[in-house]
């Protein structure tokens, strides 16, 4: 510490200077030395360097959950309020009838469009922001080949929000040995909570849930039932498949458990 001395200190009955037999010590300032002021600076660096990362990723947490809860509310209302116009959602579709681009577009703007709110629609030949038509991948690296835009089955869109929605409404029938893409009443709903931006990974930034019509119901994957937390951590970890289904168990939080953050 650096002490400096101020002519403040130095005074003389009736206000003169420089008498050295008179001395207020009021005067005296101290001062940081440039090497403390270095060495204070450094000590706070390495301070945030460790404790900033984690900060982030809390509130990464913190915004993905909140993100992704806010989505499923509005699916979740707005498949009771069409329930509630259109009648029971096990009549929506028939099992077996054939989608393509007219009937996949006359059944999105009837039962699901006049209850979400939608910023923008992606067209047939678009990637809708994505660099490619499968741009989502897995956490194990491997590419998901669920196509982004595909107007003969599917409805992609994004919330104003920006987050990105795909809802997928057919399952393959191979009865006669060549696939035919039909109506399912359970329908496939993936969310990507920070639209096409980076890491666009399975269990990161894009979830996945089950509309069960059958049971006008949102849920997680049905296969979750057979198997233990450490099956679904691996399952999150390695395909991404089950990542929502861990932060609906943990009461709409990602664990300390949970593999991707």
């Amino acid at each position: 510490m650096l002490k400096i001395l101020t002519t403040r200190g130095l005074q003389r009955p009736g206000g003169g200077l420089n008498n050295p037999k008179i001395l207020n010590f009021s005067g005296i300032i101290n001062a940081f030395t440039l090497s403390e002021v270095l060495i204070t600076l450094g000590i706070i660096g390495i301070i945030a360097a460790l404790t900033l990362p984690g900060i982030i990723a809390k509130h990464q947490k913190v915004t993905t959950v909140n993100k992704l809860k806010k989505v499923y509310s509005v699916f979740s209302q707005a498949l009771l309020s069409s329930q509630n116009d259109n009648g029971s959602p096990v009549d929506w579709v028939n099992d077996g009838e054939e989608i393509n681009i007219e009937t996949a577009k006359k059944y999105f703007e009837t039962y699901w469009k006049p209850y979400i709110k939608t910023a923008r629609i992606c067209a047939q030949g678009s990637y809708c922001g994505y660099k490619t038509a499968t741009a989502w991948r897995q956490p194990n690296g491997n590419a998901f080949d669920t196509g982004i835009v595909d107007e003969n089955t599917r409805t992609s869109f994004f919330m104003p929000d920006g987050t990105f929605v795909l809802l997928i409404y057919f399952s393959w029938d191979t009865t006669d040995g060549t696939p035919v893409a039909k109506f399912s009443k359970k329908q496939r709903l993936y969310i990507d909570v920070n639209g096409n931006q980076n890491p666009n990974m399975l269990g990161k930034d894009v979830f996945y849930f089950v509309i069960d019509l059958e049971n006008a119901a949102l849920k997680h994957p049905e296969t979750y039932k057979n198997q233990t937390k450490e099956m679904l951590i691996q399952n999150c970890q390695t395909y991404g498949t089950h990542c929502s289904t861990l932060i609906m168990q943990a009461s709409w939080q990602i664990d300390k458990d949970y593999p991707l953050y």
